[in-house]
């Protein structure tokens, strides 16, 4: 019904010409004028049902110009054959019509041309801007596995799913499951003959977005409307028609209750008052539930709990390309380029990578840079929160002269030449109050091989590890080697001293040990890199040492060890 009742919304103009024509030439009626709205309004209905155009005045007036040349062809055409002849009225009346049309289309575009610096404002007045992002807890904060590496998992699992040959996967989706941070991602239909042969997809799969080594896990849960379905059982189709007068933004994303049932999920948005550009203020979310096809729409911020992403990542991509580039209106973008901000596109989802915070809030991440080519330096960083859309800008001085995520993927690269492998979702963080980049390093397969922190301004230090606590303490240990390091250090140098309650070796950056140990009575994790004492691996359990510390938040980093019993 909702298709039919589009078709018609489309052939409002083509209406009119024909109740115009018709009372000019009444005899044009059933020879020309029915025929010609009859086989108009078919090819309106078959349009509409695969273009899905929103029910907005935006929207119809596209669809309105051609069905209104559709329809003064065929009548035309009809009244030739006819014998009847075409009246010079009708003519001027189809002209008129779309003479219309391409007015309230001009006056589209013109007012869209002045909408830019609108749309910038309104993301601003919901945004917030600081130096630095909130300090790394490597306690709390989850570090993510490349969604590469997930999608390599679950392809090689797809052996669990019976009559695996009907399938593949949907896009990954990550999210919050049973309080831990996830990937998600549906198994669809690989053609139209599949689905024909199909009772619905099998399933779903899941594996941990924090964990290198979890293996993934595959949920049975029957869903009959899916991205990958066809016809009325198509997603778009079956939100299109519970909400036609809203724009849907990106593709559906699946995501999974507390119960462990699937839900398909839409971004959805209205445009702003007489313009193409999307009201990012006004996003709502629409939630499917895949067996039943039944789709209720929501608030973003008012989203049932388990839903992080209400706004998906098509629609914080966008906002991140309004708000960078448009402060100042399209020809200062076009032309003075006077605080423009480019987002780069090393994003894993839409140009952005979705990241956790220690209490399991999603958003997307994304770096900015320069509008000038030659440039490879970041000029800051942006976080939209996923539910509420809010975009966090931090662009303090730690930036300045910071690599962009394209330089943070090309040190890792450079790295393993023989081993081909790259450096994938690159994230920056606060980490002792030094912009750092942690990267991914993936092989040629996909498969998850080490974590690399890269000091964002300076490429020289960095440090690799297997897994992202080892890096980190790598890492501290290449920092505290550094001039800064050292002068900073020593601005904040205490003394410590107590009797040694646990200790492990670890292998360090190049041919050091770093020794990791903790004092009787005290929680602070010490790390102390051996390059200058090598007799420090003799350190154990009961030792009581001196040294001397600099101190960051509940870590250590140790530069001297005065007085040992070694």
């Amino acid at each position: 019904m909702t298709i039919l009742l589009t078709a018609l919304l489309v052939m409002i103009f083509s209406f009119i010409a024909a109740l115009v024509i018709s009372i000019i030439r009444p005899r044009l009626l059933v020879k020309s004028v029915l025929p010609a709205l009859g086989l108009t309004f078919v090819l309106a209905v078959i349009a509409s049902y695969f273009v899905l155009p929103a029910w907005t005045m935006l929207s119809l007036a596209g669809p309105n110009l051609v069905a209104l040349l559709v329809f003064s062809a065929i009548f035309y055409t009809l009244a030739r054959t006819s014998g009847e002849g075409v009246p010079d009225k009708s003519i001027n009346i189809s002209a008129l019509g779309g003479a219309v049309i391409l007015l309230f289309l001009l006056v589209l575009l013109v007012r869209s041309l002045f909408g830019y610096e609108e749309t910038h404002e309104a993301i601003d007045n919901n945004s917030q801007v600081a130096d630095n992002p909130p300090s790394f807890s490597e306690e709390e904060t989850p570090v993510q596995v490349a969604p590469e590496s997930a999608r390599n998992k679950m392809q090689k699992a797809m052996s669990e799913v019976d009559n695996a040959q009907f399938y593949d996967f949907g896009d990954i989706q990550a999210q919050v499951i049973d309080g831990e941070p996830m990937y998600v991602a549906n198994v669809d239909y690989t053609n139209l003959f599949r689905w024909f042969r199909g009772d619905g997809t099998p399933g779903y799969f899941q594996i941990s977005a924090v964990d290198p080594n979890d293996n993934p896990t595959f949920v049975e849960s029957s869903m009959q409307y899916t991205n990958s379905s066809f016809f009325n059982e198509k997603l778009n189709r079956v939100i299109f028609s519970a909400f036609p007068s809203w724009y849907q933004s990106g593709s559906t994303y699946l995501e999974v209750d507390e119960e462990g049932k699937p839900w398909y999920v839409q971004t959805v948005y209205q445009n702003r008052t007489l313009t193409w550009h999307t009201d990012h203020t006004n996003a709502q979310v629409v939630v499917v539930d895949p067996e039943t096809g039944e789709a209720s729409k929501y608030k973003a911020d008012n989203a049932p709990s388990f839903i992080e992403s209400s706004y998906s990542p098509a629609m914080a991509s966008d906002m991140n390309d309004k708000y960078g580039k448009y402060g100042q209106g399209l020809l200062n973008y076009m032309f003075g380029k006077e605080d423009v901000l480019i987002p780069n596109e090393n994003g894993t989802e839409n140009k952005v990578t979705p990241v956790f915070d220690a209490d399991g809030n999603m958003s997307y991440f994304t770096d900015f840079t320069s509008p000038n080519e030659d440039s490879d330096s970041t000029l800051g960083v942006s976080f939209i929160d996923a539910r509420t859309g809010e975009l966090r800008l931090y662009n303090g001085e730690e930036y300045t002269g910071a690599m962009d995520t394209q330089g943070a993927r090309g040190i890792v690269n450079r790295q393993f030449p023989e081993k081909e492998w790259t450096g994938s979702m690159p994230i920056m963080y606060n980490i002792n109050g030094n912009a750092t980049w942690v990267v991914n390093t993936l092989d040629p397969s996909g498969l998850f091989r080490q974590y690399a922190y890269i000091k964002a301004n300076d490429a020289d230090v960095y440090a690799f590890g297997e897994t992202a606590q080892g890096a980190l303490e790598n890492y501290r240990s290449a920092l505290a080697s550094t001039d800064e390091g050292v002068e900073a250090s020593e601005a904040d140098r205490e003394e410590a001293q107590g009797t040694v309650d646990r200790v492990v070796i670890t292998s360090g950056a190049e041919d050091a040990s770093l020794v990791q140990f903790k004092l009787e009575g005290d929680d602070t994790l010490y790390v102390y890199n051996t390059s200058s004492d090598a007799d420090a691996v003799l350190m154990k359990e009961g030792d009581e040492i001196t040294f001397t510390v600099n101190r960051s938040e509940d870590m250590g980093t140790v530069q001297e060890i005065t007085d040992q019993p070694w």
